[in-house]
Formats: C-alpha cells, sequence, structure tokens
C-alpha cells in the first residue's frame, strides 16, 4: 500500500466462503455487515492488479510476502533442513521459476510469510471478537473500512 501510495480499498477484493477454498482456515474469516468475508488481492481483468504491460510485477520490490513465497511449499525440521518443498501448481509465475532460489532465503520468507499470517489471523480473532460484542450489545456490525482502521491501514 504504502509503495503505491493509494489506499488498502483499493487493493482488496472481499470473497465468501462460497468464492473461496478456506474449509481448513475459518480463522481468515472477517465478520462484516454483509456477512463473513475473506480478504484477498484484488485481481484485473488479465491477473494480478499489479502486473505490467510487459506482464512483469510492477511492485516486485514490494510485493506482499504471499508472493514472494510463492511457487514454493515447502516445510522445514526444527533446525532448519528441508521436510517437504514442492512448486505450487496453481498458477503459471515464470519469474519465480527460475532455479536460483537458495534454501535459506527460502527458509527466511516462509517463516516470515508464517509469522505474518499468524499475526494477521490474531487481528482477525480480535475483530471478530469486537463484532461479536457488538452483536450481543444490539449495535450494528462495522463495515470493512473499519477492519482496516482496525488494522492501522487508514
Amino acid at each position: 500500500m504504502a509503495h503505491t501510495r493509494r489506499p488498502v480499498a483499493d487493493h482488496v477484493r472481499w470473497v465468501t466462503a462460497q468464492q473461496i477454498d478456506l474449509d481448513d482456515e475459518p480463522e481468515a474469516f472477517v465478520r462484516l455487515r454483509p456477512g463473513k468475508r475473506v480478504m484477498t488481492l484484488r485481481q484485473g481483468p488479465k491477473g494480478c492488479i499489479f502486473l505490467g504491460a510487459d506482464q512483469r510485477c510492477g511492485v516486485y520490490a514490494a510485493r506482499p510476502l504471499g508472493c514472494r513465497v510463492f511457487p514454493f511449499d515447502s516445510e522445514f525440521d526444527r533446525h532448519g533442513k528441508i521436510r517437504r518443498l514442492e512448486l505450487i501448481q496453481a498458477t503459471e509465475c515464470p519469474y519465480d521459476l527460475t532455479g536460483h532460489h537458495r534454501v535459506s532465503d527460502v527458509r527466511r520468507q516462509q517463516i516470515e510469510f508464517r509469522d505474518e499470517v499468524d499475526a494477521y489471523q490474531a487481528k482477525v480473532a480480535a475483530f471478530n471478537e469486537l463484532q461479536r460484542k457488538r452483536r450481543r450489545s444490539g449495535r450494528a456490525l462495522l463495515a470493512s473500512r473499519d477492519f482496516f482502521w482496525f488494522l492501522g491501514l487508514t
């Protein structure tokens, strides 16, 4: 958001449980006025909103951690050794399939990504608890812009 100097709402798409397969991640759902939603990166007509006309990432240096760890799905033991390393085949991303990846970088980014996800999900849980209290007291649920404010993104 800081890199693009655009409001967070310009980067976000809210999706319902029917639009995304997150059955095993209920902690990702934010309770909003219209119902439970998951915040995802907005897509444009030709894919990621950050893709330039040359089909290269326009925010590469500041890209989200989810993009940095892509296309790897990895697992490391407590000593930092690889237990499992798979390529995610969900989409084509030729710029990260160069073969020039150090294991230490993949491990560091994976740990950073998981820490970021855990911190975000803790904030979602706190926001959802606030929403439950509002509902119990008969007050209206907050909207997505309130969630952004709660996260400190406005």
